[in-house]
């Protein structure tokens, strides 16, 4: 039996966006090197990566972050300089994404077949609306299909009982796609989603790595999820 209606999660999972962040952070590392020298730039890289994992902790996807993150690594700084790293890392959310591979064939099909489907995110929401104008998704979500919870905290159990309560569907009814097991699979099992699949066609984040049951559906290819 088909699912009453599909959530996707939306980053790396419908777009890629794991590209963009690796690339603001490797130009940013780039530019502190030949500015504030002390270390090469693959140094820097890797004081930016381990403060920004730890900062994810506190600040998740908020975009503040970067300014915490620069005034830790860089906090001696010139003032020109800390704000030049800044609008490097800001740089991320003004880019226009890609799909990932398979999934505007995905979404074009279950649209066609009339299948329901929204997307839940918890990244910024001005961001969220530009993947959304630079992927043409109106084609596939009306506006009222995203859901967006707040950027300060991680997709939980509560958010996904209130975006399955928004779209009038018991959890048990819906299939939730996502690539975070600690976001997206694991609290939907726990309020009820019997349907998880879980997409790995990339590279994760290690703060999002975490097991899953062995009932949870694992797929390389986006278009393979109703197989």
């Amino acid at each position: 039996m088909k699912p009453k209606v599909i959530v996707f999660d939306l980053d790396d999972t419908i777009c890629q966006t794991r590209w963009i962040f690796e690339k603001q952070m490797k130009t940013g590392a780039e530019y502190l090197a030949n500015t504030l020298g002390e270390k090469n730039a693959d140094g820097w890289l890797t004081e930016i990566e381990t403060v920004n994992n730890k900062l994810f902790e506190i600040f998740k996807v908020n975009p503040k972050r970067w300014v915490k993150l620069v005034d830790q690594i860089a906090g001696e700084a010139d003032q020109n300089i800390k704000e030049r790293a800044i609008d490097i890392f800001n740089q991320i959310y003004f880019e226009p994404l890609p799909f990932v591979d398979g999934a505007e064939e995905t979404l074009t099909k279950l649209t066609n077949n009339k299948i329901d489907i929204a997307i839940h995110t918890h990244a910024n929401a001005d961001w969220t609306w530009r993947k959304y104008e630079w992927l043409g998704l109106s084609r596939f979500f009306d506006k009222d299909k995203i859901l967006i919870s707040n950027e300060d905290n991680h997709k939980t159990a509560a958010s996904w009982k209130r975006v399955f309560g928004e779209l009038n569907c018991l959890p048990e009814e819906g299939m939730v796609v996502g690539d975070s097991p600690r976001s997206d699979i694991n609290p939907a099992l726990e309020i009820g989603v019997k349907e998880c699949v879980l997409y790995q066609g990339g590279e994760i984040w290690s703060v999002h790595q975490m097991e899953v049951p062995k009932s949870v559906k694992v797929i390389n290819d986006i278009r393979n999820i109703l197989d």
